[in-house]
């Protein structure tokens, strides 16, 4: 809905509330009375999709909604009476009559057939916080089950994984899942959500938590997609956190929102004080990507954590030899040194240090290096040795010595000499890296030179091979 229509649309509901004539539309007249006895409604079943379809065509809503149709005014005038009569029928529901849940899923239907869950107008909505509404549209939402919402085959058998693996608090596995999930949400479930969070978003919150439910906690979530900072603070239920962070966590903040980046720094705040940290930072930094709301908001998030939280930030990310992890965790380490200053970010170093020091080029799983390489830890580990200049000659002295008598030693195969000479080279371009930063007078960059190799005969000599190299990836 463009801004032109979200105004008119606006405007005929502010009229529907006022008094006046009122037009029962033709759809719900036939449903009405085919509305089964009260012991039937109890198991009967209820297209609202096509109620709001019925509704929307008679009254060329659906024109008006895109922006692709003006009403006449005598269209505009019967959309107000139709519009008044839902609103009347809504003011009026009680919740011992005959069929009474089964008219409210029509109602709302029909509501949604004229936009009301775009419009957000308040005013429309402050008669119904004392009446007997609220209370009603959750006990819809207490009943909502996989097949209120509409999703393809494939989605809809994730759903029981989908609850295990939340349930257990595995976000990893659960980022995975719900990578390319998605589900289309019947209109008497999306309005009832909607218009339970703009009148008693206390009873809502206080729903998901109680339920504790992944489907319900999505559902939600999708509904109110572009309002979540408004309400995602209130829950305290971390997969409904989990959800509404993901929702921002992959964009590029020149097309998310301007709260995004800010939220999702107090979404992470809130989560550290919960046994759900680690997981979410491996669901979210496993593999940083660069330039993304997740990884612009983090820095400020450690900044105001402590070194337990670092050590698990650390743990997370994904230590190994390809180029696309490099500079994302370097943004995200620099803007964490600038925030916290160079004495507290020490502590952050030493930790990277030890993991890729345990690490060591993946040493214990025997993987063959074909050339020296970058590694996902350049930056924090470069900043160990910078700070530590004793130990950064003693290693490079090491370094240069094993490099150099490499030759006189028994391999069983090149391909283990091979590999032994790089990682050398490896661990000592990193330390090499590490006295340029504590030597520089002025701004220098803070990952070392591309990797390169030490020369044509050793290139020859050693199979020097770099699959990251710029010239086999223009």
């Amino acid at each position: 809905m463009n801004l032109q229509s979200l105004q008119i649309v606006r405007e005929l509901l502010l009229k529907a509330v006022e008094d006046g004539p009122v037009e029962m539309p033709a759809a719900i007249q036939k449903i009405f009375r085919e509305l089964p006895s009260s012991a039937a409604a109890q198991s009967a079943t209820l297209d609202t999709v096509s109620i709001e379809n019925q509704v929307g065509e008679q009254f060329s809503t659906w024109g008006v909604i895109d922006g692709e149709q003006i009403l006449a005014p005598e269209q505009a005038e019967r959309w107000v009476n139709a519009l008044r009569w839902v609103l009347q029928e809504l003011r009026s529901w009680m919740p011992d009559a005959e069929n009474a849940f089964l008219r409210l899923r029509i109602l709302l239907a029909a509501l949604a057939a004229f936009g009301a869950f775009n419009a957000e107008v308040d005013v429309s909505l402050q008669e119904f916080t004392t009446s007997p509404l609220p209370k009603a549209l959750l006990r819809l939402l207490e009943k909502i089950e996989a097949q209120d919402v509409w999703a393809n085959a494939g989605c809809i058998s994730l759903w029981s994984e989908i609850q295990a693996v939340a349930r257990a608090g595995d976000y990893e596995r659960l980022s995975t899942l719900m990578r390319h999930f998605d589900i289309y949400v019947t209109p008497d479930i999306r309005l009832a959500i909607f218009l339970l969070w703009r009148m008693s978003p206390h009873l809502l919150a206080s729903h998901i938590d109680q339920k504790q439910d992944a489907l319900h906690s999505y559902v939600v979530c999708k509904v109110l997609q572009d309002s979540l900072h408004q309400f995602a603070f209130s829950v305290d239920d971390i997969t409904f956190k989990f959800f509404s962070a993901a929702a921002v966590a992959g964009l590029r903040p020149e097309s998310a929102p301007s709260w995004a980046v800010d939220v999702f720094c107090q979404l992470l705040l809130q989560v550290a004080r919960s046994e759900h940290w680690a997981s979410w930072l491996q669901a979210f930094f496993k593999y940083p990507h660069g330039n993304r709301v997740s990884e612009l908001a983090l820095p400020s998030a450690l900044a105001q954590l402590e070194a337990k939280h670092w050590a698990n930030f650390v743990d997370s990310v994904q230590l190994w030899t390809h180029l696309a992890t490099v500079v994302p965790v370097a943004n995200i380490l620099v803007r964490f040194y600038k925030t916290v200053g160079s004495a507290a970010a020490n502590e952050m170093w030493r930790l990277a240090y030890e993991r890729w020091d345990k690490w060591d080029y993946g040493r214990e799983l025997g993987r063959h290096m074909s050339a020296p390489a970058a590694c996902s830890f350049d930056f924090p580990v470069a900043m160990y040795y910078a700070l530590a200049p004793d130990e950064a000659k003693v290693e490079e002295e090491r370094l240069i010595g094993a490099v150099e008598s490499i030759e006189k030693t028994w391999f069983s195969s090149q391909t283990d000499l091979v590999t032994l000479r790089n990682r050398l080279l490896s661990r000592l371009r990193l330390v090499r890296h590490g006295q340029a930063l504590a030597s520089a007078s002025g701004p220098t960059d803070p990952l070392p030179p591309p990797v390169q190799p030490d020369g044509d005969y050793a290139a020859l000599r050693y199979q020097y091979f770099d699959v990251n190299s710029p010239t086999r990836n223009p």
